[in-house]
């Protein structure tokens, strides 16, 4: 089966972690798969005050296909032949900061995702997945991934960038 997009890709974080001061400003991600390994991940967005992000069918295609003309990766595969199963992805912990301080000025990363890196608030999260199936067309496709605080490593990357 193909990948069918829907109309809007909907994300809610829920917790049940009452250390998480609010679910605000946190980066939700989307990873996709072409028989079954990994092909394509693209930013969704940053979480609203209530821990939601929604994106549309038309921003992931345009972000895929500004991801083809950038030729760091080759993407000859359109993105409606992809599997239809897709993780939405919630990076986070040490390897998000470290992420988060080698991307500013990277050529390869587009000025709108190095905004969202920048502004970002996941350091303190554990990384988090959850699965999506995307088999058949749809207007609004909605998935809840559930997060919690984690070890965030953020005095150990101060300590490593400051010297």
């Amino acid at each position: 089966m193909a990948l069918h997009l829907p109309s809007e890709l909907s994300v809610a974080l829920v917790t049940d972690d009452s250390s998480l001061p609010d679910l605000a400003q946190i980066m939700v991600a989307a990873d996709f798969y072409f028989e079954g390994r990994y092909y394509y991940g693209t930013i969704l967005g940053l979480t609203d005050a209530i821990g939601k992000v929604r994106v549309t069918q038309a921003q992931i295609l345009e972000r895929f296909r500004e991801a083809q003309l950038g030729g760091i990766m080759d993407y000859k595969i359109p993105l409606e032949r992809c599997d239809e199963n897709a993780t939405i992805r919630i990076p986070g912990g040490g390897d998000f900061r470290l992420s988060q301080i080698l991307v500013p000025g990277s050529a390869n990363i587009s000025s709108w995702a190095q905004d969202i890196w920048a502004r970002a608030k996941n350091v303190d999260l554990a990384p988090a997945t959850a699965p999506v199936v995307l088999d058949m067309p749809r207007k609004e496709a909605v998935v809840t991934v559930p997060i919690r605080r984690g070890i965030s490593g953020h005095g150990f990357w101060r300590r490593l960038t400051s010297a």
